[in-house]
């Protein structure tokens, strides 16, 4: 999320007011959402994703400083700027604006050009915190990656190295060995790459070139990557497109997210099972649908995802290994192109949509 793309939420009882703050935000880019009491306002928070609240401290039900107070109770909400827009300007409703866990406040009647000052000024705070929260969820990742991820392969190339060369052994004996030598070795190196790919992505160090492109070909070579796999769990994979599929994206970007996509689903789909790529057009936007009739996806998936928190490898359907970085990966290259990595609920399986902001152009 960049500080021009943010989602914010506007809370007031007064339809008017809620007008006014829509057409001075509308046209800045930002997608607005509102509210007109306190328990519309947590229940949207609570279903939706927010990036800034404009909230009003006197409305019926529950004031502003209870719903403030409330997200505060929350870890997944606990975050979220909230500037106070209120006609109460006195210094005892002002600091229990802020002891609320409000960050700011403008007074009615305000001045358009201080709200939208104070607006971004938030929003480029939030976006800097989670820029840092990500560089340090990077670093810890990468921390126990090194200690633990990356010790075990090692130790066994060290360990059956020194097997090899203490003493003599069959040939079928010496054939296993180099096989479980090779496994470690390929386990070592794609850890490393996407250790590097995703501290690349993090730190804004990897290219951008984001071009109008024919998604049927960029498609059919990434299935190609995994149709010797899937043949041999015996999955279907199907390629669901029209002939012609424009899209505004950087070809190697979307490559490396649908490559990812399609290998966890093959990884989590049991022998027989289906796996398509498909597309789903939405208003100024397209996402691509990876789905399959798998295990499934962990409910807590997508809050790790929201939140950056590590996310813990699980065994594929054959005990198939990853190093838990593959949608981490997905989702700074979703967000390079201002779009998003989401999970729907489907019934068996899973599916993975990569949801990209297209021109209307395209």
């Amino acid at each position: 999320m960049s500080p021009d793309e943010a989602r914010l939420l506007i809370v007031d009882d007064n339809p008017t007011n809620i007008q006014i703050l829509a057409s001075l935000l509308g046209p800045k880019g930002y997608l607005i959402s509102f509210a007109e009491d306190g328990f519309q306002a947590l229940e949207h928070l609570r279903q939706e994703a927010c990036d800034l609240v404009l909230l009003d401290i006197m409305m019926p039900g529950i004031s502003g400083l209870e719903v403030c107070a409330e997200m505060q109770k929350d870890p997944g909400l606990a975050r979220i700027p909230v500037i106070f827009v209120t006609a109460l300007h006195d210094q005892e409703t002002l600091l229990k604006a802020f002891q609320a866990g409000g960050v700011d406040y403008l007074t009615k009647p305000f001045i358009a050009q201080e709200l939208l000052a104070r607006v971004q000024i938030h929003l480029r705070l939030r976006y800097s915190e989670n820029r840092l929260r990500s560089l340090l969820a990077m670093r810890e990742l990468m921390m126990s990656s090194l200690s633990h991820d990356l010790r075990g392969p090692i130790g066994t190339l060290a360990t059956m190295l020194e097997l090899i060369l203490q003493q003599p052994m069959p040939p079928e004996r010496s054939e296993k060995m180099l096989t479980s030598l090779a496994l470690s070795a390929r386990r070592t190196y794609d850890l490393l790459e996407d250790l590097l790919t995703w501290s690349q992505a993090i730190s804004d160090e990897l290219p951008f070139h984001p071009e109008t492109l024919d998604l049927r070909p960029l498609a059919q070579e990434c299935l190609d990557v995994y149709r010797i796999q899937a043949e041999s769990k015996q999955i279907s994979l199907k390629l669901e497109l029209l002939d012609e599929q424009l899209i505004f994206a950087d070809a190697n970007l979307v490559r490396t997210i649908l490559i990812n996509l399609l290998g966890n689903a093959i990884k989590f789909t049991p022998a027989g099972g289906k796996v398509s790529l498909e597309v789903e057009r939405l208003p100024n936007q397209i996402c691509l649908l990876v789905c399959d009739t798998g295990l499934g996806a962990p409910a807590e998936l997508l809050r790790q995802l929201e939140r950056n928190q590590p996310i813990v490898s699980r065994p594929g359907t054959r005990g198939e290994k990853g190093t838990g970085m593959g949608l981490k990966i997905c989702q700074e290259f979703a967000a390079r192109h201002g779009g998003r990595i989401e999970i729907r609920p489907v019934s068996p399986g899973s599916c993975f949509g990569l949801v990209l902001p297209q021109p209307q152009s395209v």
